[in-house]
């Protein structure tokens, strides 16, 4: 239960005019120190014939322009993007992090559980990757043919996703790739935004018609993002986790596609292990 007497304005970002990190109240209420996780959903190194890797489209933009023209500071979530590939590596996979760019991967820092030691051993073991990461168009000119490595594209979650994963062809091609090969495609939250890339030029998406809206536009927001005050200085934001209204989102209400932990596994028929609940 969050503290009520936490101030709920957005706190500054130093870095950027106008950009701001959630309130502390926010903070408090959905950041945690430590996930609950409790043990791989396979067996540790359930597959031990080296060369499948999961792709990883992590964002490169930290800032997320608000419809009142301030900014969020986002990128992909630490959780939601580092415990699942826990499970992955855990399983004996091998990872590769490619963003549009190049450019280092970039994270909801404010959200990272800094005594959780299965994210953080999950960053340590990437973190030459996160900050040199391949660039996408890259990896579409010269990795992906039907012979390619990656047995699967996971796109984080985070709003950060909300960032240029949307309007890029390169990730329209990766994803019509997988789709074609017969690979996998993971993704959760905020993620599958970027299955809108798929409308671009295209008259319908290959992802079927969740997608087949090619423009981002507003819905209504998830619980966690409507927490609000009683009342705000002048001049303050009202949205108490981001510092306002998207300027755009995406319109995927419910249908948003959760993480399969260990779906990657699951594919290849390998052992898994029943998990509390």
């Amino acid at each position: 239960m969050s503290d009520s007497t936490l101030s709920k304005v957005p706190t500054a970002d130093p870095a950027e005019h106008e950009a701001y990190f959630p309130s502390p109240y926010s903070l408090d209420a959905y950041t945690a120190p430590r996930t609950d996780f409790d043990g791989l959903a396979t067996e540790p190194n359930a597959w031990s014939g080296g060369r499948w890797k999961v792709l990883v489209l992590a964002t490169d933009e930290r800032y997320l322009r608000m419809g009142n023209g301030t900014f969020f500071s986002t990128g992909n979530h630490p959780v939601e993007t580092l415990l699942p590939l826990h499970h992955v590596l855990g399983a004996g996979f091998g990872v590769e992090i490619a963003t549009l760019t190049g450019n280092p991967a970039k994270f909801e820092w404010w959200a990272y559980p800094g005594e959780d030691e299965a994210v953080a051993g999950t960053r340590d073991r990437l973190l030459a990757q996160w900050r040199a990461p391949k660039s996408l168009a890259e990896v579409v000119e010269r990795e992906l043919g039907d012979d390619s490595d990656y047995l699967a594209v996971f796109v984080p979650g985070g709003h950060g996703a909300l960032s240029g994963l949307p309007f890029s062809t390169d990730v329209r091609d990766t994803l019509e790739w997988a789709m074609r090969t017969d690979r996998l495609v993971v993704s959760l939250c905020h993620g599958p935004a970027a299955f809108l890339s798929t409308r671009i030029g295209r008259g319908r998406s290959e992802l079927g018609p969740w997608y087949r809206t090619p423009v981002l536009r507003r819905t209504p927001s998830a619980g966690k993002d409507v927490v609000r005050a009683r009342s705000s200085p002048a001049g303050v934001p009202a949205t108490r986790y981001r510092p306002g209204p998207f300027e755009g989102q995406a319109d995927l209400g419910n249908r948003q596609g959760p993480v399969v932990v260990g779906v990657v596994s699951a594919e290849l028929g390998l052992p898994g292990r029943r998990r509390r609940r």
